[in-house]
């Protein structure tokens, strides 16, 4: 990616964590294929997560002042107690940049002094939260890196010389090198899936909180999927659960991890000007019923409606991304509430 496309996908918080941008109407996708991109307010899920990166440490510490006077009370403990082993390491299991093993860190974790375990736990729990919150940003950047790799492809392909069949028209052609299109296209609803599923678990850990300071509690209840969010009674899931397109997006997820992915040869079709150049390429969706993929017996693809994928698919983005926003607002105004009290 050059610098220029990064500078524009990403800014950076007070954290020196990197954040995406989500696109705008002028984003280069759309320089490159005239396509109408999704329009979403980046502003405000940005600064949603940026907020959702703060709860932890204003939970646990009320203030950042106290964050940071937690820190350092602990560096200065383990350096004025060389003969404390083995020294708790705050970034194990977390970063690359620790080398600390589980034993190790299992080791260290129990032999914390019993006047230091409170505030150690708190400083591991703040850690553990925004590792989650982290994670749900990096899969919304997958997406988007997903959607531009999708577009990007997709308008970038070459024509095979013969016709596909006689049934087709013929200026409607083949394509060749659309193998990767289809894998960027399931990946699509494959990590929005993913993310449905990571918004539960997201839900869970922000729930929780520590009946003491003796133990260092495991955060989430289980590994919850999207399917186990009304275990969750005082989140609401509604802005997700009322897109107009979300059971498509579900069981087109489904149907990619679980089941066969479009039909067998898979096609890229496409139209050519006068001089052989492609000005128009699209991929067809199987017929869908109140998002229900249309099947009967053994045939579980019919085509009669003739959606494409590729010109729908902003418009099921821009309402998910639309639900999604409001539904993490939704939890940070809940957030913002307990902490008030």
């Amino acid at each position: 990616m050059c610098k220029k496309i990064e500078q524009e996908l990403f800014i950076i918080d007070k954290w020196g964590n990197k954040h995406i941008k989500f696109p705008q109407t002028d984003f280069y996708v759309v320089k490159k294929t005239d396509f109408p991109f999704w329009s979403i307010d980046d502003k405000q899920l940005l600064d949603y997560f940026i907020k959702l990166l703060d709860f932890p440490v204003l939970l646990f510490f009320k203030d950042f002042d106290n964050y940071h006077s937690a820190h350092k009370s602990i560096n200065e403990y383990y350096l004025l107690n060389s003969h404390v082993k083995p020294i708790i390491d705050l970034n194990a299991g977390i970063t690359p940049e620790s080398i600390t093993s589980r034993n190790d860190f299992s080791k260290a974790i129990n032999t914390i002094p019993i006047e230091k375990k409170e505030v150690v736990f708190r400083l591991l729990y703040v850690d553990d939260f925004r590792d989650y919150i982290n994670f749900t940003q990096n899969i919304l950047c997958d997406i988007e890196n997903l959607v531009i790799e999708f577009y990007s492809k997709l308008y970038d392909i070459k024509i095979k010389t013969e016709k596909i069949s006689d049934i087709f028209p013929n200026d409607c052609l083949e394509c060749t090198g659309h193998e990767i299109i289809f894998v960027l296209l399931e990946s699509i609803f494959q990590k929005i899936g993913t993310l449905l599923d990571f918004s539960v678990k997201l839900c869970d850990v922000l729930s929780f909180r520590p009946k003491d300071y003796l133990l260092y509690y495991k955060l989430s209840h289980g590994n919850m999927l999207w399917s186990d969010r009304k275990k969750l009674k005082n989140i609401d899931f509604s802005p997700i659960e009322l897109t107009q397109n979300i059971d498509l997006i579900i069981n087109l997820r489904n149907d990619f991890t679980h089941n066969r992915s479009w039909e067998a040869k898979r096609k890229v079709y496409c139209k050519t000007n006068a001089k052989g150049k492609v000005i128009k390429s699209w991929i067809y969706l199987h017929d869908f019923s109140k998002g229900i993929q249309d099947t009967f017996v053994n045939r579980q693809r019919f085509y009669s409606q003739g959606e494409k994928i590729n010109e729908i698919l902003p418009e099921v983005l821009s309402d998910f991304y639309k639900g999604y926003t409001l539904f993490i607002g939704n939890i940070i105004s809940k957030i913002q509430n307990e902490l008030e009290q």
